[in-house]
């Protein structure tokens, strides 16, 4: 390649450029880790079983009327880094070479990543998750489309493109409020359980941005700002994973 060591461009005698290959690093990638925590200093204490149950109709039993769970204690939620909190597997783009990975080291970031904890704690028979509805911690990040990744992927990933804004959310939810106070009730086959009518719907926690478009970090002393993020789980008990990608930003040169 022109502009290499093995290959010099000579300009005269007295200059000779042996090493340009930085100017074709068009942008700059890694990913960081957070995840939910859950925290239940709860135990299950019940007033006697009277002897006159309300029926609860079969309908609505397990579905919008549920057994209580944790009905005394606290539960804590939060969202923080999983680790250092990266960056994990930094990479360069290069035009004529593409994904080319790189050492931690190599991309220094001004200040140093974003701080990104939360916590909340309830008390009792604040906020309840449901199992019967299902786990809404699924799509922890919640990424919106607008991100300029310029048709890139995710190295490694082809089929996930750069295709969110820099603003994701880490986003944490309960999915059950009881309504009324607990009591004793006869379900579907005698079944007796201590519990409530609740809503299936989603009840927010923790809905914290990641300020992504802050950032800025430098390669071969060229600064590069984040332009667009995307989502990938890697599966399994893995944390999820939240793809920067950053573009060449000369006016912080």
């Amino acid at each position: 390649m022109p502009g290499s060591a093995d290959n010099p461009v000579v300009l005269d005698p007295f200059r000779t450029i042996i090493e340009v290959g930085w100017n074709n690093v068009t942008h700059v990638a890694f990913y960081i880790e957070a995840s939910p925590g859950f925290e239940d200093d709860s135990s299950q204490a019940y007033p006697p079983i009277p002897e006159d149950l309300p029926i609860i109709p079969d309908g609505d039993w397990d579905t919008t009327w549920s057994q209580v769970h944790n009905n005394i204690g606290t539960l804590t939620q939060s969202v923080g880094y999983i680790g250092s909190g990266g960056p994990h597997a930094p990479y360069v783009y290069r035009t004529n070479a593409g994904w080319q990975a790189v050492d931690a080291s190599d991309i220094p970031i001004d200040g140093g990543l974003p701080a990104f904890s939360q916590s909340e704690t309830y008390g009792v028979l604040d906020h309840f998750w449901n199992v019967f509805f299902g786990n809404l911690y699924d799509d922890f990040w919640k990424m919106t489309a607008g991100g300029s990744g310029g048709g890139l992927t995710v190295p490694g990933e082809p089929g996930i493109a750069f295709d969110s804004d820099t603003s994701p959310h880490a986003y944490l939810n309960h999915n059950a409020i009881y309504s009324e106070a607990p009591y004793w009730a006869m379900g579907p086959g005698s079944a007796i359980a201590f519990g409530a009518y609740s809503a299936a719907h989603e009840t927010v926690i923790i809905d914290k941005v990641y300020p992504a478009g802050d950032i800025l970090l430098r390669y071969k002393t060229r600064a590069f700002r984040a332009c667009a993020t995307a989502f990938h789980d890697p599966g399994g008990s893995l944390a999820k994973r939240l793809w920067i990608l950053f573009q060449r930003s000369p006016s912080d040169d």
